[in-house]
């Protein structure tokens, strides 16, 4: 069925059940009649529930037209300004990069240990992999520079800003967007 026949359906329902709805309520002599009643609840479930799918095709429609912006979302850049330090361009992590995250902390024993992780596996700019600087911070691991370039509390906020503009909740930094090109 079209999405225009199932608006005429569900219009056409709604109208009769109103109609009914009408007849009932201002006819005593039906009110008392459990039959109507129940015959009238039962329409109404119907009607809800033919309503409930047909804003889920609506809802199927408008998702595949917003295709590319869900994908541009996904594929967000954010900047965090980190007080007497500068900005930083992160990517949002994947579902992925949150497991190694979590995995590489449990490996060492240290929850702490995946913030740093994800931090240093979503950075863009600057490269925290360049070895010059690892080098020049005395780095034994590429994810040691988190710890060496970061206060403690900064690197939880920027965790916590990455995994919520990743979709978790809601921010609680001021982050710039970027959509990638």
């Amino acid at each position: 069925m079209q999405l225009e026949d199932k608006l005429n359906v569900s219009t056409l329902v709604t109208a009769g059940l109103l109609s009914c709805l009408y007849q009932i309520s201002t006819n005593p002599k039906l009110l008392k009649k459990s039959m109507s009643l129940v015959l009238l609840q039962t329409m109404w479930i119907l009607l809800k529930e033919f309503i409930r799918r047909l804003k889920m095709a609506l809802n199927a429609k408008e998702l595949i037209k917003k295709r590319d912006l869900i994908n541009q979302k996904k594929n967000k850049e954010i900047e965090i300004e980190v007080p007497d330090t500068g900005t930083f361009l992160f990517r949002l992590p994947t579902l992925e990069d949150y497991e190694d995250s979590e995995a590489y902390a449990k490996s060492r024993k240290k929850q702490i240990l995946a913030n740093n992780y994800l931090i240093h596996a979503c950075c863009i700019e600057p490269n925290l992999r360049d070895e010059e600087l690892l080098k020049e911070f005395e780095c034994k691991e590429p994810v040691e520079i988190v710890d060496k370039i970061f206060m403690i509390g900064e690197i939880t906020s920027i965790a916590d800003t990455l995994v919520k503009k990743a979709g978790f909740d809601k921010d609680n930094i001021e982050v710039v967007d970027k959509i990638k090109n």
